[in-house]
């Protein structure tokens, strides 16, 4: 039932599917929420058995009642848990199915936005934090998963393989195979060939939330940043190899940027141009008034040696709604702040009223320094906008 949600047909079944998975059986004439849940099962019965012009609409909405009852009396009333459910799991399962049934064809992505009744910016988004990963990157391992199989099976030549599963040329498919494989297209046809194999995205419902969290909502002024930056692959915010190698090359060029804001224990972390396979990440600081007025900005090229003010840039944000967050206080709040995201993204977000802008993404840190180290924490800027009414 799960697998098949998209399906019209099984949204009645789901609804005793959720039934029992809150450990509900009957419910008889005396139970407070009997009533409601009579009232809407007995006008989706109605409906279903008139078969009239556009029932399914009507039925629809009778379960997305019954639902929310539901969950409204065995979760404590708690808005955000239905909210969840219904805008970020339910809307990934069409879309799973759809990316599945035309993984040999070109996938529109905005098409796929449009299944999930959400913008591409904001599907992208959503789907990274919440699936771990890219679009992009899980419709390629799903697609390589695939062509592995059918070589090994011996039942495709691999230049067919390369052309069905979307690749230019046999080159770029070999390059792309050997990375996700360790073995080229050709090995993967012996018999003792090891492969790699990407299962299809299970989106399961799981009751979380509940949990208390404190925000701020920060009207940025147009900001200028000085800065530098380089593109990723991946999803913000999970640091893996690429940023670590990111900061640790580029220190020289953060204690310049730290000198020239005369704030060594704060940086700025701006994440901009995300797409189905990755962001750029800046390193950067604020320009304020003070440098304005020190004439910091506009003479690098005379205060820095030659060469050196080239390793900058200078960007602007425009004017901004931000959501705020901040992780507690410790020595290393590096792993709290990933899981901060996640939250932000799975729990506050779907009931905040607000819905994610098309801006550029800000992490604030305070790296304290002895003896202060213990008082470390981040800050994570989401840009926000009202949900229109």
């Amino acid at each position: 039932i799960e697998s098949n949600m998209e399906n019209f047909d099984t949204e009645i079944l789901y609804m005793f599917y959720v039934q029992s998975r809150n450990r509900i059986t009957v419910f008889r004439a005396e139970h407070p929420i009997y009533e409601s849940l009579a009232f809407s099962m007995t006008e989706s019965y109605d409906e279903y058995v008139s078969r009239d012009v556009c029932y399914k609409l009507p039925i629809r909405a009778n379960i997305y009642l019954i639902m929310t009852a539901l969950l409204r009396y065995y979760c404590g009333s708690k808005d955000e848990l239905d909210r969840m459910i219904y805008h970020n799991v339910m809307r990934l399962r069409p879309v799973i199915s759809y990316i599945e049934e035309h993984l040999t064809d070109e996938l529109d992505y905005d098409r796929i936005a449009e299944i999930s009744y959400s913008s591409r910016y904001q599907f992208q988004r959503i789907f990274g934090i919440l699936c771990g990963m890219p679009l992009g990157e899980y419709i390629r391992k799903r697609r390589l998963t695939l062509a592995g199989t059918e070589l090994r099976q011996g039942t495709i030549k691999v230049i067919d393989a390369a052309l069905k599963y979307g690749y230019d040329s046999p080159d770029s498919f070999a390059k792309a195979f050997l990375k996700f494989h360790g073995i080229t297209p050709s090995a993967a046809r012996e018999p003792s060939a090891h492969l790699q194999s990407f299962s299809r995205l299970s989106i399961k419902i799981i009751l979380e939330g509940g949990n208390q969290m404190n925000y701020r909502i920060h009207e940025m002024p147009k900001t200028d940043f000085l800065g530098y930056k380089k593109h990723f692959t991946g999803i913000p915010g999970e640091r893996g190899t690429q940023e670590t190698e990111f900061y640790i090359s580029t220190r020289p060029k953060q204690y310049v940027l730290s000198g020239l804001m005369h704030d060594p224990d704060t940086h700025y972390n701006v994440i901009t141009n995300i797409d189905e396979n990755g962001f750029d990440e800046y390193i950067a600081e604020p320009i304020d008034e003070t440098m304005r007025c020190r004439g910091l900005v506009d003479q690098l090229d005379e205060i820095l040696t030659e060469g050196v003010a080239d390793w900058f840039e200078r960007f602007s944000i425009g004017r901004q709604t931000y959501a705020v967050f901040e992780t507690s206080r410790s020595q290393f709040p590096t792993v709290e702040f990933l899981d901060l995201r996640k939250k932000i993204f799975s729990e506050w977000l779907p009931s905040s009223g607000y819905t994610l802008a098309d801006a550029p993404e800000i992490v604030v840190g305070h790296w304290w320094r002895k003896p202060r180290q213990k008082e470390r924490f981040y800050e994570v800027w989401i840009p926000v906008e009202p949900i229109q009414k």
